[in-house]
């Protein structure tokens, strides 16, 4: 236990390292750190690694408590944790594989055309896991992060996709407003954030 001085008096001071869940850009990582540097009476230092996706914090014990810390990164729109995140791990890992399943067939069948208008329909269904099972964590992350004044890689993500999504919908619906559809690439864009995620 380290130990500050304040006005005459020595302090002691504690370190604590805190695993990091929904951080997907930089952005996040500021995030994470406001809330702990200025939004948390107690921290005295707060620094978050992207990569390793933890948090490295030294703190007032008598003012604040590591429960305190995740209570606070939780209301940010983020998990924090003091062990490892095996579940975490688990359901990436399943919501990864489940994409692959459904994105391959739906780029493959997206390569070809020809094959006319009901095979787009069966692309729409393949999609629809991808759009909003495998990818429902960053409706839940923009969410959180417009709720919290903030945009990060969650909110592009949905944005992006959705549009993508929905329009294709529409022409299917209505091929007045268009001649293409672009499923594959709202879940080739799903794909593409959720294959950084540690596969077991």
């Amino acid at each position: 236990m380290k130990k500050i001085e304040a006005i005459g008096d020595v302090v002691p001071t504690a370190k604590i390292e805190l695993a990091i869940t929904g951080m997907t850009c930089a952005n996040c990582v500021r995030a994470v750190e406001r809330t702990l540097l200025k939004k948390t009476p107690g921290i005295v230092t707060a620094q978050v690694n992207f990569a390793t996706e933890k948090a490295s914090i030294e703190y007032l014990p008598h003012q604040v408590s590591p429960n305190d810390m995740r209570l606070a990164i939780k209301r940010a729109g983020y998990g924090a944790e003091t062990v490892e995140k095996p579940e975490q791990i688990v359901d990436q890992s399943h919501k990864f594989w489940i994409g692959v399943i459904f994105t391959l067939p739906v780029f493959i069948l997206s390569m070809n055309r020809d094959f006319g208008e009901y095979v787009d329909w069966l692309i729409l269904v393949m999609t629809l896991p991808v759009q909003f099972y495998v990818g429902w964590d960053y409706y839940v992350g923009s969410w959180k992060s417009l709720k919290n004044g903030a945009a990060n890689m969650d909110v592009l993500v949905a944005m992006g996709t959705s549009v993508a999504f929905f329009y294709s919908l529409a022409v299917l619906l209505n091929p007045a407003f268009g001649e293409h559809i672009y499923f594959e690439t709202a879940a080739m864009m799903k794909m593409m954030r959720v294959h950084s995620v540690p596969i077991y």
